[in-house]
């Protein structure tokens, strides 16, 4: 089972085929638990293993989320992920929700977005909390995700499991460390 959950995630991590993206390899983090950038900040809880990571310059992104970090949960034979994707959005929150839902329905087939609030982020950042479910029988997952638009990106913070497993508790509890600012521009 755990070779299930490390091919499953390395499946959920591998970047989708875009031509001539190019990725800017990240120096090895000082704390494998946290991912960084001009423009946010996550810290994933100490029982979550990071799987990989990369940073993307503004001009690499493309419409389509493009996960930049991913970790899988440490000692489960439950394959869990957490994933950190990014794509190009220049408007505001309600537009990049909008945005995310529809993006979503038009990837995951079957994809019902159960609830979608809006809140914050530990910052104060603008953000949704959305809920998400897809599958059937024994292939049936869970995920829940915050959202935000930084005037430059769309940024999805997700985490997934079998249905059953993950609750809207855990999963906040799991993403609350993460904040996030209005894209600094100047410091790309």
């Amino acid at each position: 089972m755990k070779y299930l959950a490390a091919l499953l995630l390395l499946f959920i991590i591998s970047p989708m085929p875009v031509p001539a993206q190019t990725a800017t390899p990240s120096a090895p983090p000082q704390n494998p638990h946290e991912y960084s950038d001009p423009g946010m900040h996550f810290t994933a809880p100490d029982n979550w293993v990071l799987a990989g990571a990369r940073r993307l310059p503004l001009k690499d992104l493309t419409d389509n989320l493009q996960i930049v970090a991913g970790w899988v949960l440490k000692s489960r034979d439950v394959p869990q992920s957490i994933t950190l994707s990014e794509q190009i959005f220049e408007g505001d929150i309600t537009g990049y929700e909008t945005r995310f839902e529809s993006d979503l329905r038009g990837t995951i087939d079957g994809a019902l977005v159960k609830s979608s609030q809006r809140t914050s982020l530990t910052n104060g950042m603008p953000a949704y909390f959305v809920d998400i479910s897809y599958g059937s029988g024994f292939t049936s997952r869970k995920e829940y995700a915050y959202i935000w638009a930084d005037g430059a990106r769309g940024v999805a913070l997700a985490i997934t499991g079998r249905v059953g497993e993950i609750d809207s508790t855990m999963a906040k509890k799991a993403l609350s460390n993460v904040s996030a600012v209005r894209y600094p521009f100047d410091r790309e």
